[in-house]
């Protein structure tokens, strides 16, 4: 696989729980061409930003972050984007 290294900055700084449950826990990936999620930063406590990701080059993809707490309940964001540049092999 060809891939880019790219400065893709992922945030979700600021997110609270509603019922106040702590830590927060984060994840970054983007979806393969299947929909599976690709993980980029596994899941990580208290770690609610993500840079200098490797995507796949030339391909248009979604990104996502997901934010769940303690007890399992989560959101996902999607974000589609293109990844164009350099290619590193």
């Amino acid at each position: 696989m060809l891939c880019l290294v790219t400065l893709l900055p992922c945030s979700c700084m600021d997110w609270a729980d509603p019922e106040g449950a702590a830590p927060l826990y984060y994840e970054f990936g983007y979806l393969n061409r299947a929909g599976q999620p690709q993980i980029l930063q596994p899941r990580t406590a208290s770690q609610p930003s993500a840079s200098g990701l490797t995507l796949p080059a030339n391909l248009t993809l979604t990104v996502y972050a997901s934010v769940s707490d303690e007890h399992g309940a989560a959101t996902h964001v999607l974000l589609p984007v293109r990844v164009t540049g350099e290619l590193v092999l």
